[in-house]
């Protein structure tokens, strides 16, 4: 009997050691294009420097302390404890990173949609010069195809699709607020004032929300807007 009860204890202590997250994640891979050096990847409140080989290849764990957006030379990456990212990145073209591991959907999704946002959209000069009815248009074009995207997406995190739902309406929020400011800027034209038909602002965003925070990089933005 009492040999029967410790395996039963040890059985219970070995799923529980397995089924427990760990309190952070690896991130590793290869730059090309780049001798050996350091790269950055930074976060709310975070910062961690990472070594690069002669080789170009780089691994290191890193204790976040939240799932969300990072920033990771000039590339949003999505980070998450317990889960680990691993990606290959040409230094020349930063544009062109591939990944793997546990997060590599997540990441591919915040790849094309950046891609979706320089054809689309194109550069800040070129799309807030544009006049009102052409400035709607391409941001109603963005919005359905960042949605139309994340449909056709499989992720591994449950909630990241919940959470960039509410991201694409957030950048649609701060794209449409930008262009009030933004417009007269490029312009030259502090008179300009936008239609009666433009698209009021959202009254009922909550600016006090951590999660939303951690998460969308167009509501960090927003919440600048807001109490700037």
């Amino acid at each position: 009997m009492k040999k029967l009860i410790t395996l039963a204890l040890a059985a219970v202590f070995f799923s529980c050691s397995k089924e427990a997250t760990p309190e952070y994640t690896v991130v590793s891979g290869k730059f090309t294009g780049a001798p050996k050096g350091k790269f950055t990847i930074k976060g709310n409140a975070f910062e961690k420097e990472i070594s690069v080989n002669e080789d170009g290849s780089f691994a290191d764990t890193l204790y976040i302390d939240y799932g969300g957006t990072y920033e990771m030379a000039k590339n949003e990456i999505y980070l998450h404890k317990g889960k680990n990212l691993s990606f290959e990145l040409d230094i020349q073209n930063l544009d062109n990173i591939t990944f793997s591991g546990d997060l590599a959907t997540e990441n591919k999704y915040f790849a094309q949609k950046k891609q979706l946002y320089k054809d689309i959209l194109g550069k800040t000069t070129e799309l807030y010069t544009l006049e009102e009815s052409q400035f709607l248009v391409k941001i109603d074009e963005f919005t359905q195809k960042s949605n139309e995207l994340l449909e056709a997406s499989t992720f591994v995190i449950d909630d990241f699709k919940q959470n960039e739902q509410k991201s694409i309406g957030y950048n649609k929020e701060q794209l449409l607020r930008s262009y009030l400011s933004m417009h007269p800027f490029f312009t030259d034209n502090q008179a300009f004032q936008v239609s009666d038909t433009y698209p009021k602002s959202n009254k009922t965003i909550d600016f006090d929300n951590a999660k939303d925070y951690d998460f969308s990089v167009a509501y960090r933005e927003l919440v600048v807007q807001n109490f700037r």
